[in-house]
């Protein structure tokens, strides 16, 4: 997808998981550059995989993310499905609200048994801390 995104899985690799659940606006727009979202709402989550990346939103962005998924192909815009399978998901919980926590608990990994969820700080916010050198130019 991009550059960041990869950096970002080769940290999967280190520490053997296979996914991460962006819930952050910040984060989300940090590694797909999509702008049309508010930091005050939940309005779009990132899953990112091994090998692919999937941004979930309702249908108010649908058009706007569209653009988005033919900058990127590897970019999926879906609603998460319940009973993925992921054995290991790496979510940024010091983000995730009770009830959004429940929620995905409930909905996306209910039938998941081998699911294993593991909390994480920072792991994005540090690659954020990073600049690129087109980050530092504006």
């Amino acid at each position: 997808m991009n550059h960041k995104i990869n950096i970002l899985r080769e940290g999967f690799k280190r520490k053997k998981l296979e996914a991460l659940l962006l819930t952050n606006f910040y984060n989300i727009r940090y590694l797909t550059g999509f702008v049309g979202l508010t930091p005050q709402e939940r309005e779009a989550y990132l899953l990112v995989t091994l090998d692919q990346v999937f941004l979930l939103t309702d249908g108010r962005y649908f058009e706007a993310v569209k653009e988005l998924s033919i900058k990127y192909k590897e970019l999926r815009i879906l609603e998460i499905k319940p009973g993925e399978k992921i054995t290991k998901l790496l979510s940024g919980f010091n983000d995730l609200r009770v009830g959004e926590y429940e929620e995905l608990k409930k909905d996306v990994i209910k039938d998941a048994r081998a699911c294993q969820i593991t909390s994480t700080e920072n792991l994005v916010e540090d690659l954020r801390a990073v600049k690129e050198p087109e980050e530092i130019e504006k």
